[in-house]
């Protein structure tokens, strides 16, 4: 839905009175949102737009203290009241409804059922690339027995598909271990909930959601009221969605805790429920965002991109390479200047396929410095001193590697040494 002017001044001057006034409306009792959009008279969405506050449940103004009652207008922006009830993450069910995704699947797949050994069961919500390895994104609340605490701290690690709550066992449905997440902080501003787990295969997966297909990218523009989200989840299966509120700032129920969380967008009606949580938010073909929590009326959601960019991830989305062969890695060693007093060496080699074709752009490191590889696979350091170095060799759609590699060390003549590596291309 195109806005008008109108409308577009409507969200700017929303937005600056919502900076204004958010915490104190959020510290009123059964407040536990506030965002920008459509008012609503005699029960249907007018074209007119103002800040929006929802309640657990809307009471009579003589059976609230005066502190928490809520004005009809703030500076000149319109306010009006929602009924969504408890806004809480949404990764266990007591009701499961769409048996298929609940159950074991090889490879994985968005929108089946997945979590943390120790708690019951949420959603794949895509896998991407951390540090060189392939790995599973969903929530942190699905992936950690604990979001609050730093992965560190997690008693238990170790990641099932289908989840515990679903049949999964440590013994046949262990699929990775926990390695990243975004710390969910209570008592501050949180933006994500997003964890990523690194796959024991790291050929297993499949990135295309069930009944939508392979994202043709990401989409990283700024949430849009009337925006039609699809998302296929653990509980509810296929559904979509239409953003009701954007910019939106609401405190979430974690059972043991509340958390705060800004910059969300809001969808109307029963789009999810408890075990969807991890969900992607596919738009127009492309993932744009990552459902985490609601209501049984209302879904909520942050811009993918936070995810990504909080983690450092690569996602893989419908353009991930093709599966090819390893890739030989030719590491050689050679003074610079030879004799028995050389100070610095030559690193050379090639970096080509397990078919003998050259891999154009590799990027190898030693010593802090970076070279990549050209059309014909080879690269060069020169001026490497004497030492023991980390070496890596990377590449886009590859699996990392890196090897200690002894440059000169207690040599005496020149060094010809050969190390040999493997990177294994991204599915």
């Amino acid at each position: 839905m195109e806005l008008t002017g109108k409308q577009k001044r409507a969200i700017d001057n929303a937005k600056f009175v919502q900076s204004r006034y958010q915490s104190e409306l959020l510290n009123k009792k059964n407040v536990n949102s506030v965002g920008i959009g459509y008012i609503r008279k005699g029960g249907k969405m007018t074209k007119d737009i103002g800040l929006i506050v929802t309640v657990e449940a809307k009471k009579p103004m003589n059976a609230l203290a005066v502190e928490d009652q809520l004005p009809s207008e703030i500076e000149g922006v319109r306010l009006d009241v929602h009924e969504v009830g408890k806004l809480e993450k949404h990764a266990e069910s007591d009701d499961p409804v769409v048996a298929d995704l609940q159950k074991r699947v090889r490879p994985l797949q968005p929108g089946y059922s997945v979590g943390n050994a120790a708690i019951t069961a949420g959603t794949i919500g895509f896998f991407a690339i951390r540090d060189g390895r392939v790995g599973v994104v969903s929530n942190a609340h699905v992936m950690c027995q604990d979001p609050s605490k730093d992965v560190s701290q997690q008693t238990e690690n170790r990641i099932l598909q289908p989840g515990a709550y679903d049949g999964g066992t440590l013994t046949n449905d262990k699929i990775g271990v926990l390695k990243s997440e975004v710390l969910i902080q209570p008592g501050k501003t949180n933006y994500v909930d997003a964890a990523w787990a690194d796959l024991d295969n790291q050929a297993n997966y499949d990135p295309t959601i069930p009944g939508v297909g392979k994202p043709s990218g990401m989409d990283e523009t700024p949430g849009q009221l009337g925006e039609v989200i699809t998302k296929v989840g653990r509980t509810t299966g296929k559904t979509t969605g239409t953003i009701t509120q954007v910019n939106v700032t609401a405190n979430v129920s974690y059972g043991s805790f509340t958390a705060t969380f800004s910059e969300l967008v809001m969808t109307g009606g029963a789009m999810s429920a408890g075990g969807d949580s991890g969900s992607l938010g596919v738009v127009d073909g492309k993932a744009k965002y990552h459902l985490f929590a609601g209501s049984s009326s209302t879904t909520l959601f942050y811009h993918v991109i936070k995810a990504v960019n909080a983690m450092r991830l690569t996602p893989l989305w419908g353009d991930t390479p093709a599966p090819t062969t390893d890739v030989k890695v030719d590491w050689q060693l050679e003074p610079t200047t030879p004799g028995p007093d050389t100070q610095t060496y030559r690193v050379y080699g090639t970096v080509t396929s397990g078919a003998g074709n050259p891999i154009n752009g590799a990027s190898l490191g030693i010593a802090e410095l970076t070279v990549a590889t050209d059309e014909t696979g080879n690269y060069e350091f020169n001026g490497i001193a004497a030492g023991t170095y980390n070496m890596t060799c990377q590449k886009t759609g590859y699996i990392s590697q890196n090897k200690d590699v002894q440059v000169g060390v207690g040599q005496s003549a020149p060094l010809d040494e050969s190390i040999m590596g493997k990177l294994k291309r991204m599915i």
